[in-house]
Order: structure tokens, then C-alpha cells, then sequence
């Protein structure tokens, strides 16, 4: 059953200046969209440093209920993985995202330019800045594998940065995590065996 793709029914889906809550009633406020993509809408709460990520109708199933219940429980905690903490209802008690610290920065993939534009756009910054923030970015997946967390979508849009040291990992409900894998991939990063393959149902080594 939790493998199940089927929807969940919903009347609404929660949306800006809707209230959701915690299986245990606890009351949240979605006080301003942020932003939207294929799975769902980000938003802001009333709840400083935390945010809100509400899944679409269609991605709102059985599996990523029980997936994300299960992250939820597990209680991991690292400074910058925007891992879920909380599980969310909406107002008739159904199943429909979660909350999870706030990330800050910008993508990685803002670093991918010609070296003069670089030096324009991150003054100060010399190569030993790149290779602090590589290492900070290194640490934080040690710690998802020493957890048996298995980061599947290695993407540069899914890693921010404020500086060298101040890292975030953000869409981690993609994650391969216990017996849930990652259903998703960056072609550059996937291992090449696994390329054109649907992950779907891969568990990954």
C-alpha cells in the first residue's frame, strides 16, 4: 500500500493564506508564495526560518505520504539539509506536504561562468573559497550516507550557498531514504549504467 501512486483526494489544495496543520493540530499559516515547480509550491509561514512545501493534486499520493512521514520521524538534523521536519494536513485532515527549514543563497549553477564574469560577480572570492565550499557541500552528503540517505538527484539547482561555509540542500524529499528510492536524476551526474533507465523503482548503491 505505501508504494501506492494513487492520489489522494483532495476538495482544495492548501494555497497562500491557507491554514494547514500537524498530525497533532499544530497550526500553521502559508503567509506568501515563494515559488512553484513540478512537484509543488514553496511557502512562506509563520514560523521564523521555516517554510512550507505543498505538493500538486497529482503528486500528492499515497507513497510520497508515507515517504515523507517517514523522513519526518527519523528526526535527521545537519545545518543547511532542508530536510523534512514536519508532516502537513490540510483543514479536513489529509495528507499534503511538509515543513522544512528555510534555505538562503543562490544555486550553485550561479558559479558556472567564465572566470572574468566570476571575478565581477563573487569579488574577493579566490580559488581556496571554491574549495571550502566544495568541502562544506562533501560534508554534508558524508553525513546523508552515514545515515543510509542516499542523495540521487546531485544537481547544481538543488544546492544553495550564502558563502563558502554556509551550505543548503534543498528538494532532500527526493532523496533515496529507507526503502523509498529517488525517483529522479540529473543526466550530467547519474551514474552512466543507470542513464535512460526510470528510477523509479531503483534502489541505488
Amino acid at each position: 500500500l505505501f508504494r501506492s501512486d494513487t492520489p489522494i483526494q483532495h476538495s482544495k489544495i492548501p494555497a497562500e493564506n491557507d491554514k494547514v496543520f500537524t498530525p497533532k493540530g499544530k497550526e500553521y499559516t502559508l503567509t506568501r508564495f515563494i515559488a512553484s515547480g513540478g512537484e509543488g509550491s514553496i511557502y512562506a509561514i509563520d514560523a521564523p526560518g521555516k517554510i512550507a512545501k505543498i505538493y500538486n493534486a497529482d503528486r500528492c499520493t499515497i507513497r510520497v505520504r508515507e515517504k515523507i512521514k517517514l523522513m519526518a520521524a527519523s528526526k535527521l538534523k545537519y545545518k543547511g539539509i532542508c530536510f523534512p521536519a514536519e508532516v502537513l494536513n490540510d483543514s479536513e485532515g489529509e495528507f499534503c506536504g511538509f515543513i522544512m527549514p528555510e534555505a538562503k543563497g543562490r544555486n550553485i549553477s550561479s558559479l558556472f561562468i567564465p572566470q572574468r564574469d566570476f571575478e565581477t560577480e563573487f569579488p574577493g572570492w579566490k580559488k581556496i573559497d571554491l574549495v571550502n565550499l566544495s568541502i562544506s557541500i562533501l560534508r554534508k552528503i558524508k553525513y546523508l550516507h552515514d545515515h543510509d540517505v542516499l542523495m540521487g538527484d546531485i544537481s547544481p539547482f538543488n544546492i544553495m550557498f550564502v558563502s563558502p561555509d554556509e551550505v543548503y540542500f534543498i528538494d532532500t524529499d527526493s532523496y533515496q531514504f529507507g526503502p523509498f528510492p529517488c525517483t529522479v536524476g540529473t543526466n550530467n551526474f547519474v551514474a552512466p549504467e543507470l542513464l535512460g533507465k526510470s528510477l523509479a523503482n531503483i534502489m541505488r548503491t
